[in-house]
């Protein structure tokens, strides 16, 4: 595992894009997945350090792949953090109980988005 991958997961371009700009121009390796099965097989094969979840993905939604990827014994050390438009204290409560270590709501600015995931990487 590299200690600066950063899997992106979220089904809008525009934003995946533009986080991949920003946390590349932070020093981050930066992969992204648009839907629940292109994440689950991108942290199979690429092992991230860390993950940005968008909560909100058609299909199995940011909370299931959270809960899928953190019953994987391999990947039970996986960092994951909330990423959503939603500033709802419901959804700040379920991405936690779901195994999420932060909750980052959209938009953030790209100092604080850098800076967020360096803390969580020690």
């Amino acid at each position: 595992m590299n200690r600066r991958t950063v899997l992106v997961v979220d089904n809008e371009s525009f934003t995946t894009d533009l986080v991949k700009t920003i946390l590349t121009k932070g020093g981050f390796h930066v992969f992204s997945a648009n839907s629940g099965s292109e994440a689950i097989e991108a942290v199979r094969e690429k092992k991230p350090s860390i993950i940005l979840m968008d909560l909100g993905l058609p299909g199995m939604d940011g909370f299931e792949i959270t809960r899928r990827l953190l019953e994987d014994d391999d990947q039970s050390e996986l960092k994951i953090i909330a990423f959503s438009a939603s500033a709802a204290d419901e959804d700040r409560i379920h991405a936690l109980e779901a195994g999420c270590i932060d909750y980052i709501a959209k938009p953030i600015g790209a100092r604080a988005l850098i800076d967020k995931v360096r803390f969580h990487l020690g």
